[in-house]
């Protein structure tokens, strides 16, 4: 039942952004030249996802969290302009995106192009709340003797890059720690991790 209402709300973003560009399914692109791509992302939370009567401000998650900027998704594709389309290509191209965890939808339709030898591919997203707080903490009758929370950002700026900062404490030392990674170094293949991590006695 959950993968189909969740095939169902897929469905739903694809038509929407379909009719906001005033485009149509092309149902036989085969072989035909793509003259565009064209990125439609979406925010986490749209007025669609509240739940009836809700009075609670969700949308201002929204005004937080930056959208994934719209190269991010494209640099996943492994079709561009000038291609002739190909489906096992298209595919993989999803199957990059799904790989996301910044993302909880990503599909790739067909639209017809401007003569019918051509078509334009619609990539449709929509971003996942990615900041995250952790926290676990150790009681001895009264006395904190155990404390630790991280806080991590996975898709910082809306462009795919991890910050995360640590903080621990135990009966003999504070430990302070901060994490940095792209995994694609200004766009390429290349990946980049920096970690620091220092104590300090509690006396």
């Amino acid at each position: 039942q959950k993968p189909q209402l969740f095939s169902q709300y897929e469905d739903q973003l694809i038509q929407a952004a379909l009719r906001q560009r005033g485009l149509t399914i092309d149902p036989t692109p085969a072989g035909k030249l793509i003259e565009e791509i064209i990125v439609s992302n979406h925010d986490i939370i749209m007025s669609g996802d509240l739940p009836l009567n809700s009075k609670l401000p969700w949308t201002l998650l929204n005004k937080v969290h930056v959208r994934t900027r719209d190269y991010i998704v494209a640099q996943e594709l492994l079709i561009a302009v000038g291609m002739r389309y190909q489906r096992d290509l298209v595919e993989e191209s999803e199957r990059n995106l799904r790989a996301m965890f910044i993302l909880s939808v990503a599909r790739i339709v067909v639209a017809k192009g401007s003569t019918s030898e051509r078509v334009r591919l619609l990539v449709v997203t929509k971003d996942r709340w990615t900041l995250r707080l952790n926290t676990t903490f150790l009681l001895d009758q009264t006395r904190l003797d155990q404390l630790a929370f991280s806080i991590a950002e996975s898709n910082l700026i809306g462009r795919n890059k991890q910050l995360s900062f640590e903080f621990s404490l135990d009966p003999g030392r504070f430990a302070l720690g901060a994490s940095y990674y792209d995994p694609r170094v200004w766009s390429s293949r290349h990946s980049f991790r920096l970690y620091g991590l220092a104590y300090l006695n509690r006396d």
